[in-house]
């Protein structure tokens, strides 16, 4: 998904990783780095090359190269799993076209709770009151081994 909107915003030269502009999320906890799975950055270019810049912890905002950055994907849109633990100030959820079996009350909640001020919310009617009516199936058995 992520590709193909690069493709389309045009924002990618062929071939091209990093660039003035692209949204980056890391991928993996980097402790020498300060930067954890879920940070999200925005990637400037400088005169000695790009940098990516983190929202301050304190008060200064973090700058790390972007050729420190091993673990790390264009952020241009995100799925709630992977929101989890983030929180920005607008959020836009959209909702899939057909029923899908992630559909649930913990997903529409968690995605809607990573809204610091505003929620924008796409849905078809119809799946939406199934989002809240249903609850999360869990499939993989461990409460059937435990009980043994």
């Amino acid at each position: 998904m992520s590709a193909l909107l690069q493709k389309e915003l045009k924002q990618t030269e062929e071939g091209a990783i990093w660039y003035h502009g692209r949204p980056v999320m890391v991928t993996q906890n980097d402790y020498s780095l300060d930067i954890f799975n879920g940070d999200i950055g925005i990637t400037l270019a400088e005169e000695d090359g790009f940098y990516v810049y983190f929202p301050a912890r304190d008060a200064q905002h973090k700058r790390i190269s972007a050729a420190r950055l091993a673990h790390s994907e264009t952020a241009l849109a995100l799925t709630i799993h992977k929101s989890q633990g983030s929180e920005f100030k607008q959020v836009a959820v959209l909702l899939p076209k057909e029923d899908s079996a992630i559909l649930s009350r913990q997903l529409l909640y968690t995605g809607i709770t990573r809204a610091k001020k505003q929620i924008h919310l796409w849905a078809i009617e119809k799946l939406f009151s199934k989002a809240i009516e249903q609850e999360t199936q869990r499939a993989a058995g461990l409460h059937i081994k435990i009980d043994q």
